[in-house]
């Protein structure tokens, strides 16, 4: 038999959603400016909220000439309007209400999917990657007789919101949790830190978060015109699925929205429904043999993951090392990578990076199976 130790903590962020068109945070906006340009009231629900919020930014631009601020970055302006909220400012409040629309007008109309055979399939990549996981972890399924905890299954921990490895899961027939309270157990986790675009909250109600699967075709209706074999679709989870789903609580249609936190210095998730799902993150990684982390290109300003692992850590006994998937090649990737796991896991040959998707297979994936050959 094939022996398999672990686990595995993959931590994904935003670059690895890019292949199949998600912006990265740093291009975010400028990705929503296209989509306001092409776009129409016709077409995009949220027309007006997305013009008026970049009207907005085009009116900050002259703050530039004085701080050296990245208007197109995203998370630069989610952090100047949430400091604007938390100080009182009325107008702040509204902005960010913008914003969010902003944000999901855009990742429903970048993350494609393609339609063949009646149905919506999965990106391809995120197919590959789950058919690894779930391989992965029925070898440590069939090891129970195994010491230590590497007989627990496999969590990915993503920043991101879109819904592209949930629609590869669900159509594998993977059973996986969010780790959201009442959402039960799985075969894998999949924690999602800063919210989903498939957690609706009703606006209405407020009730519970409720996962609307991402697998569904039922907002291609009668009264749009059908796909074409093979042709990119939109993955409208925002904008369409969750509005034609039936709150759960109160019955009322259009009133779900995605439960989302802003990717920010403050994160915001005291009293929140992800207070769980951090909570599991720490679980998981303090009992990893190993984290792989993908397309996140560790800024200095998150301090966040550096403290979420310095929580987690300080319980794991038997840690191994972290993998760095990333195609940026440059020292200061490196070198920030190095400031967080350095001391230790550097100087021990314990961090190590990745540079394309087929050696993250062959370096990551295969030689998971060969690591119980090695200790």
């Amino acid at each position: 038999m094939t022996r398999v130790f672990g686990p595995t903590v993959y931590v994904l962020g935003a670059g690895a959603s890019v292949h199949a068109g998600a912006p990265m945070l740093r291009d975010f906006l400028s990705a929503a400016r296209l989509v306001s340009h092409v776009g129409s009231p016709d077409v995009l629900p949220h027309y007006e909220d997305v013009a008026a919020f970049l009207r907005y930014l085009d009116g900050l631009r002259s703050i530039a000439y004085y701080v050296d601020t990245d208007l197109d970055n995203v998370e630069e302006v989610f952090s100047l309007l949430e400091m604007g909220k938390q100080l009182g400012r009325a107008d702040c409040a509204e902005l960010i209400r913008k914003l969010k629309w902003t944000i999901y007008e855009t990742l429903d109309n970048y993350t494609q999917v393609r339609w063949a055979q009646g149905h919506q399939l999965p990106d391809n990549t995120y197919t590959t990657f789950v058919r690894h996981l779930v391989e992965l972890n029925k070898e440590r399924a069939a090891m129970a007789s195994i010491p230590g905890p590497g007989t627990i299954h496999d969590t990915v921990v993503t920043f991101n919101y879109d819904i592209l490895l949930d629609h590869a899961l669900h159509a594998a027939g993977t059973r996986f949790t969010y780790g959201l309270e009442g959402d039960g157990e799985g075969d894998l986790q999949l924690l999602k830190l800063h919210g989903s675009l498939n957690w609706g909250v009703c606006s209405e109600c407020r009730g519970s978060p409720q996962v609307v699967s991402p697998a569904s075709d039922a907002w291609i209706g009668p009264a749009r015109a059908m796909p074409g074999e093979g042709q990119q679709l939109a993955l409208r989870m925002a904008t369409r699925m969750l509005p034609g789903t039936k709150c759960a609580k109160c019955d009322k249609v259009d009133k779900l929205e995605p439960l989302i936190v802003p990717p920010t210095w403050s994160k915001l998730i005291e009293g929140s429904h992800l207070v769980p799902v951090w909570n599991r993150a720490v679980e998981a990684i303090s009992m990893a043999y190993q984290v792989v982390i993908i397309g996140y290109s560790m800024p200095s300003t998150d301090t966040f993951l550096r403290y979420l692992f310095s929580i987690a850590l300080e319980r794991n006994g038997w840690f191994n090392r972290v993998v760095v998937v990333n195609k940026d090649n440059s020292d200061g990737l490196r070198q920030r990578y190095r400031d967080v796991f350095g001391r230790s896991l550097g100087s021990r040959g314990k961090l190590q990076f990745v540079e394309s998707a087929g050696e993250f297979v062959r370096f990551v994936l295969g030689p998971m199976l060969e690591v119980g050959r090695n200790m």
